[in-house]
C-alpha cells in the first residue's frame, strides 16, 4: 500500500511593492498542469520573478534543473514526484490603518 504523505512548508519574503509582504507555502511532489515558462534560474530568482508579476499566484519549480514555471491559478494541484510546488500570497500594510492587511491574489 503506498501511502503519500505532503508536507507544506511556509517561506515568507518581501515583495518589490512598498509595504507589501509575500509568503510562499511549498508542497512538495507536486504541481499545476499550464504553467508558464519563467526565464529564470534557481529558486529565490523563481520567487523573486513571481513576486514581481500581479497576477502570478505561485510557480512550481524543478530543484534538479532550477527551471520554473509561473502560475495564474492556485488551483488543479495533481502529484509530480521531485517537482515542487508554491503558492504565492501577499499582504499590503496600510499605513492609515495599521491592523489593516488584505491579500493580494
Amino acid at each position: 500500500m503506498l501511502v503519500l504523505y505532503l508536507m507544506t512548508v511556509l517561506v515568507i519574503s518581501t515583495c518589490n511593492v512598498t509595504g507589501q509582504t509575500c509568503s510562499y507555502r511549498l508542497t512538495p511532489d507536486s504541481n499545476i498542469v499550464g504553467g508558464v515558462f519563467a526565464p529564470v534560474t534557481g529558486l529565490e530568482a523563481c520567487k523573486a520573478y513571481c513576486t514581481s508579476l500581479a497576477d502570478c499566484q505561485g510557480f512550481d519549480y524543478d530543484p534538479i534543473t532550477g527551471t520554473c514555471w509561473w502560475l495564474t491559478t492556485q488551483s488543479g494541484l495533481v502529484t509530480n514526484r521531485g517537482i515542487q510546488h508554491y503558492d504565492k500570497t501577499c499582504q499590503v500594510y496600510n499605513p492609515t490603518n495599521s491592523a489593516d492587511t488584505s491579500s493580494i491574489e
